[in-house]
This record gives structure tokens, sequence and C-alpha cells, in this order.
């Protein structure tokens, strides 16, 4: 299970090449950010310039969390709030971004948008 960034900092593995004061977001690889090509779920902004296999610390928007799941999801997911307080894939409501991939009825981190 990853760390709760309750700090507003997270060091992150970045696999490509990112400007300082870029908007980041998770990709779809585990841990590893990238720059933001998708409106709405950035999670935070690069705090240095950082080169492939470069951690970066981003400073966040929001805390993250730890929320359990109704399905399986993929690192970079959108969150939405789903039944029976669990976070789904799908839904109305977004609570954020997951942090890694995991599946049904286990717990992933959420980095709040």
């Amino acid at each position: 299970m990853s760390t709760q960034y309750d700090n507003g900092y997270a060091s992150l593995l970045f696999a490509s090449t990112v400007t300082a004061n870029s908007l980041v977001i998770m990709s779809t690889t585990d841990n590893t950010a990238q720059v933001s090509a998708t409106a709405g779920l950035a999670i935070g902004t690069l705090q240095n310039d950082v080169t492939s296999g470069d951690v970066g610390l981003v400073k966040l928007n929001r805390p993250s969390t730890f929320a359990r799941l109704a399905n399986a999801c993929t690192a970079g997911d959108a969150l939405y709030v789903g039944a029976t307080g669990q976070a789904s894939t799908t839904g109305t409501v977004r609570l954020g971004v997951a942090r890694n991939a995991q599946s049904a009825n286990t717990v992933v981190e959420v980095f709040l948008v």
C-alpha cells in the first residue's frame, strides 16, 4: 500500500522529461507521474525539472486518501463516488485519480481532484 500524503507534497517517479511548474497527472504505470494531457485530472504542479527515471517533487492540489474499490481500476483512472461507500471507475461525482492499479474490493490510494 502507498503512503497517504497529507503534507501537500509527493515525491513521484517520472518516466519522461518534464519541466518544472508543469501540471502533472498519474500515468497508467503504477506510481508514475507525467505531464497533464487530460483536463480535470491534474493532481498537482511539478516543483523541479526531471528527466526520465527521476523522482520529482509535486505540490499536490489536494491531499491523497485511501478508498475501497467497487471494481478494478488502472493507475491514472478517474475515480468516482460509488454506491455503498466505495470508489468506482464509473459515476457522476468525481473523487480523484487512482495512484496505482488495484482489483475490486481492495484499497487504492486516490489523489483527490
